[in-house]
């Protein structure tokens, strides 16, 4: 059996059960190295560096105007992840949190309104327990093998965009182009 038919066998949804669960999701998670970032880590100085994709927080920042939490919920304590939080104006920081599962049961939010991305061992626990569980295509074997969907792009190119606009989708909204603005997403009338 070749890899793509055992894990489409465990774990993936098709594309349309994956936009009905989205419609419910009321929180996106997602862990920062490796998903929000391609997983290098670099240093000025002694101060960890890390590069962000503004695709990526384009659409963190489109999914918060639509009413979606964002949660990033990582082990890292840079101040890289805390100003990049703060610049998307995530609502939920929990930096510096092995148990990451632990840290999102504390939120009192239910798992079946959140969405979770994650791309190593240390995210399973909260990708089975999300009602969407996402990897992004260069996750390890053991995030993609459990994920609902495993995006097309890679951890800190373009993979967390790819699911914002996945759950604006779900969640009824369109691109629409907007005279001053340009394109936007806007609810479908």
């Amino acid at each position: 059996m070749s890899e793509t038919a055992r894990l489409y066998s465990t774990g993936w949804l098709v594309h349309s059960e994956v936009l009905d669960r989205l419609k419910g999701i009321q929180l996106m998670a997602f862990d920062v190295d490796g998903t929000l970032t391609d997983g290098k880590i670099g240093f000025v100085g002694t101060e960890r560096a890390l590069f962000f994709n503004t695709k990526d927080g384009h659409g963190i920042r489109c999914i918060r105007d639509a009413g979606i939490e964002v949660a990033f919920v990582t082990a890292n304590r840079s101040t890289a992840v805390e100003n990049r939080a703060k610049s998307l104006k995530v609502l939920y920081r929990l930096l510096g949190r092995e148990d990451k599962k632990a840290a999102l049961e504390e939120l009192g939010i239910p798992w079946s309104q959140i969405a979770y991305m994650g791309d190593d061992m240390n995210d399973v626990a909260c990708m089975k327990a999300a009602a969407v569980s996402i990897a992004p295509a260069d996750a390890h074997r053991a995030a993609r093998a459990i994920a609902s969907y495993v995006t097309e792009l890679p951890g800190g190119n373009g993979a967390a965009r790819e699911v914002c606009d996945m759950i604006l989708s779900a969640k009824g909204f369109g691109v629409y182009m907007d005279d001053t603005q340009g394109a936007i997403w806007r609810k479908q009338p």
